[in-house]
C-alpha cells in the first residue's frame, strides 16, 4: 500500500513538473529576448535602441498578462488575443497553467521594471510614472496623505531618478504617518492608569517603522540625487540629522551629531540653520557623554561658529546689493535676525561650556602648536577663538598671532600683536605692528581706529608731536569723532610744565588745550565724549593765568597767543574765573 502511494506521488510531482516546464517552454518561445538577446546587469548603461527594446518587451509582458486576464474571464477570441493564440490559452486554461504563466510573466514584468529603474527618467514605463507622478502632486497638495502613499511607494521603487518630487513630497508622506502613530500613542497615554501599554507599544512601533521608511527614502535620494548642487547630499545629511534629533534625540543623539556635522562639513554656510545650531548643541550632548573630546568640541565650535557667520554675511551681502528685490524683506526682517539669534545661542552655549576656560583653550591650542604652526586657517581659528574669548594673555596667543602675521600679514593681524604689545607696555614693538596695521587697512574707519590707538602709544613714550599727528589722522579718517581731540588736550595740558619760559607762558598751554577739548564737544555728541570734554575743560580752565599776570606782561583777555615749545599753536587768551 504504502509503495503505490509512493509511485502516486512521484507521478504528480512529475506531472507539476512536467506542466511547469511547459509553461517555461512556451514562455521562451513567446519572449526569446529575455534569454538571448536582452541580459539585464545592473551597472550595464543602455543607449536609446537598447531601452526602446526594453520598453516595447515590457509592453509585450503587460499585453500577455491582458491575453490571459480575458481567457480567464472566458472573453479571449482570435481577433482580440495579441501575444497568445486562442488555442493557447484554451489549452493552458484545460491544463491549469494559466496561474503558473501569469505568475511568470508577472515576475519577469517586475524584474523588469526593477532593472529599468535608474536606466532612464521614466523607467521602463513612462505613462505610469507620469501618471503617478501627478497624482502624487494632486494629493500631497490635497493633504491626502494616507491615499498619495501608494502612488509614492509605486515611483520610489520603479521610478527613482523620475523626480525630486518622488523625495520631497514622500517626505511629507512619511512625516505625516510618524505624526500619526506618535499621535495616537500620545492619545492613548493620556488615559492614565487605564492606558494599554501594549497598544502605545504598538503606535512607537509603528511610528518608527514610518521613520526607517524614512530614513531609507534619504538614503536612496542621496544615491541618485545626492551629486546636485542644490539639495545634495550635504543638505540630505542635515535632514537626516534633523530627523533623528527631533523624534529619537535622548537616545540616538550620536546618530543625530554624526548626520548634521556631516552636513555642514559638506554644505558650511548653505547649511540649514537650525542644522548648524543643532550640529553643535548635540555635540555638546556628546561631550558630556564623554563620547568627544574638549578638543573636538573646540572643532566643533568653530566649525559651526564659521558656517552661521559666512551665512550671516552672505545674507546681509544680498540684502545690501540687491534692496529692490521680492525676496528681501523675509530675508532682512526674518531669516537674518533667525541666523543671528542661532549664532547667539551658540556662543552662550560654548561660553557655559568648561571646555571653553582659556586655560583649555591654551592647552588644546598648544598640544596642536607644532603641527599647525604653518597652517593658516587653523591660526586664524584658534587666535580668533581666543580673541572672541577674551584669552589674549594666554600662552599661545601672542605666538599664534605673530606666526599668523608673518605667513599672511594682515592689518587685522597686525593690529592683534600691537594691542598684546601695548598691555605689556612694550611700546616700542607696539608701535611698530601699528605702523604694519595702518598701512595695512584700506577700511577708512577701521584704520582711524588703529591711528587714534596709535597715538596713545606714542603719548606713552612722550613722543607727543607723533602722537598729535597720528590722532590728527585718526579724525579726518573718522569726522565728527571726538577722542582724536580730547587725547591731543590730555597731551597740551601734560606739557604746561614745559612749555613756556615762565609760569604765564606755561600756564597759557592750557588754553589750547581748552580749545580742544571745546572742539571735542562740539563736533561729538555722544555721552562720553561730552562727559570727559566737560570734565576737562572745567579742570584746565581752572588753571589758567590771572589777570595781574596778564597786566604785568600787558596780555589782555580776547589777545592772541601762540603756545611754545612742540604744540606751537595759536589761541586766545583767558584768564581764571
Amino acid at each position: 500500500m504504502k509503495r503505490i502511494v509512493g509511485i502516486a506521488v512521484l507521478v504528480i510531482i512529475a506531472a507539476v513538473q512536467l506542466q511547469a516546464q511547459m509553461v517555461q517552454d512556451l514562455f521562451k518561445q513567446k519572449f526569446p529576448q529575455l534569454g538571448t538577446q536582452l541580459t539585464m546587469q545592473a551597472d550595464a548603461k543602455l543607449d536609446k535602441g537598447q531601452i526602446a527594446q526594453y520598453r516595447d518587451l515590457y509592453a509585450k509582458l503587460r499585453t500577455a498578462t491582458e491575453d490571459i486576464e480575458k481567457q480567464k474571464l472566458e472573453l479571449a477570441t482570435e481577433t482580440n488575443v495579441t501575444v497568445f493564440n486562442l488555442k493557447e490559452l484554451k489549452d493552458m486554461a484545460k491544463a491549469g497553467q494559466l496561474a503558473e504563466m501569469e505568475k511568470l510573466i508577472l515576475a519577469r514584468h517586475h524584474d523588469m521594471k526593477v532593472y529599468m529603474k535608474d536606466k532612464t527618467m521614466y523607467g521602463v514605463d513612462s505613462i505610469e510614472c507620469i501618471e503617478n507622478l501627478s497624482v502624487l502632486k494632486t494629493l500631497t497638495d490635497q493633504k491626502d496623505f494616507n491615499a498619495a502613499y501608494k502612488p509614492y511607494k509605486t515611483l520610489f521603487v520603479y521610478y527613482p531618478i523620475s523626480s525630486t518630487n518622488v523625495y520631497s513630497k514622500g517626505e511629507d508622506i512619511l512625516e505625516f504617518k510618524m505624526k500619526e502613530a506618535h499621535n495616537k500613542a500620545a492619545e492613548e497615554s493620556k488615559k492614565g492608569d487605564k492606558a494599554n501599554n501594549d497598544i502605545i507599544k504598538a503606535h512607537l512601533q509603528t511610528k518608527r517603522m514610518w521613520f526607517d521608511t524614512l530614513m531609507m527614502l534619504y538614503d536612496q535620494r542621496i544615491v541618485y540625487f545626492g551629486d546636485a548642487k542644490k539639495y545634495g547630499k550635504g543638505y540630505i545629511k542635515g535632514k537626516m540629522g534633523q530627523a533623528y534629533y527631533s523624534n529619537y534625540k535622548k537616545e540616538a543623539f550620536d546618530t543625530a551629531y554624526m548626520y548634521m556635522k556631516e552636513s555642514v562639513q559638506l554644505e558650511m554656510e548653505e547649511a540649514g540653520h537650525v542644522v548648524i545650531l543643532n550640529y553643535f548643541v548635540s555635540g555638546i550632548d556628546m561631550l558630556r557623554a564623554k563620547k568627544i573630546t574638549p578638543n573636538d568640541i573646540v572643532e566643533d565650535y568653530l566649525l559651526a561658529d564659521k558656517a552661521i557667520s559666512k551665512k550671516i554675511a552672505d545674507a546681509e551681502a544680498y540684502v545690501a546689493k540687491y534692496p529692490d528685490k521680492k525676496d528681501t524683506p523675509q530675508l532682512r526682517d526674518k531669516a537674518i535676525p533667525s541666523y543671528k539669534e542661532v549664532s547667539d545661542k551658540i556662543t552662550e552655549t560654548f561660553t557655559k561650556c568648561p571646555c571653553s576656560s582659556c586655560e583649555v583653550l591654551d592647552s588644546i591650542f598648544n598640544s596642536k602648536y607644532e603641527e599647525n604652526k604653518a597652517n593658516v586657517e587653523w591660526l586664524k581659528k584658534a587666535t580668533g577663538l581666543l580673541e572672541k574669548k577674551g584669552c589674549k594673555e594666554s600662552s599661545f596667543f601672542e605666538k599664534g598671532a605673530i606666526d599668523l602675521y608673518n605667513i599672511e600679514p594682515s592689518a587685522l593681524a597686525a593690529y592683534q600683536i600691537a594691542k598684546l604689545k601695548l598691555k605689556k607696555e612694550q611700546y616700542a614693538e607696539a608701535a611698530k605692528y601699528y605702523e604694519e596695521a595702518i598701512n595695512l587697512e584700506v577700511d577708512p574707519l577701521t584704520k582711524s581706529k588703529y591711528l587714534y590707538e596709535s597715538a596713545i602709544v606714542a603719548r606713552a613714550q612722550d613722543q607727543y608731536s607723533k602722537a598729535r599727528t597720528s590722532a590728527l589722522k585718526a579724525a579726518e579718517l573718522r569726522p565728527n569723532w571726538g577722542e582724536p581731540y580730547l587725547l591731543i588736550a590730555k597731551m597740551y595740558a601734560a606739557s604746561a610744565g614745559s612749555c613756556g619760559s615762565d609760569a604765564f607762558e606755561q600756564q597759557g598751554t592750557y588754553w589750547a588745550a581748552v580749545d580742544k577739548a571745546q572742539y571735542a564737544k562740539n563736533i561729538d555728541s555722544s555721552e562720553d565724549v561730552q562727559k570727559e570734554a566737560s570734565s576737562l575743560i572745567s579742570q584746565y580752565a581752572s588753571r589758567y593765568p590771572t589777570k595781574e599776570q596778564g597786566f604785568m606782561r600787558e596780555k589782555y583777555e580776547g589777545g592772541s597767543f601762540t603756545v611754545g615749545c612742540w604744540i606751537n599753536e595759536a589761541t586766545t587768551i583767558r584768564f581764571i574765573k
